[in-house]
C-alpha cells in the first residue's frame, strides 16, 4: 500500500499508530524528531506525512514548511497530529496540510483519515 512518514516523539503514541497502519498494509517510517524527518525527506518521497507539531529539534511546522519548499515534496499530503489549538502560533499555514487528527484520536478516525489520502 502506501509509504507513510510518521513524525511523533511520544513512544507510546508512535507505536500504536505504527501498529495500526502496518496492520492495514502500510509501510511506516517513524522519526522521533523534526531534525530526523528533515534527513529522511532529503532522500525519500513518502506517499503521506503525518506529523506532530511539538517535536524536538525542528518543529512539525518547520517540517511542513520544508515540504512545501521542496519540488519533490510539494504534492505529498500531510496530516497534523496535535493537541494544540488551530489558532496557535505553532500551526503552519492552512495550505501546508490536508487534515488534522486532534489528540487524543481514536483508531477508527486514524484509519479513516489515512484512507482519504492514500489508497
Amino acid at each position: 500500500m502506501a509509504n507513510i512518514l510518521m513524525i511523533e516523539d511520544n513512544t507510546f503514541i508512535g507505536r500504536v499508530i505504527q501498529m495500526v497502519l502496518e496492520e492495514v498494509g502500510h509501510k511506516v517510517e517513524w522519526c522521533k524528531s523534526g531534525t530526523e524527518a528533515f534527513d529522511v525527506l532529503d532522500s525519500k518521497q513518502p506517499d503521506l506525512v503525518m506529523t506532530d507539531l511539538g517535536l524536538p529539534g525542528k518543529s512539525g511546522k518547520e517540517v511542513l514548511e520544508k515540504m512545501r519548499s521542496e519540488q519533490h515534496l510539494v504534492g505529498v499530503p500531510a496530516i497534523i497530529m496535535t493537541g494544540s489549538f488551530p489558532d496557535s502560533k505553532d500551526y503552519p499555514e492552512k495550505n501546508f496540510y490536508q487534515g488534522i487528527l486532534e489528540k487524543p484520536f481514536d483508531l477508527e478516525e486514524l484509519k479513516t483519515t489515512i484512507k482519504q489520502w492514500v489508497s
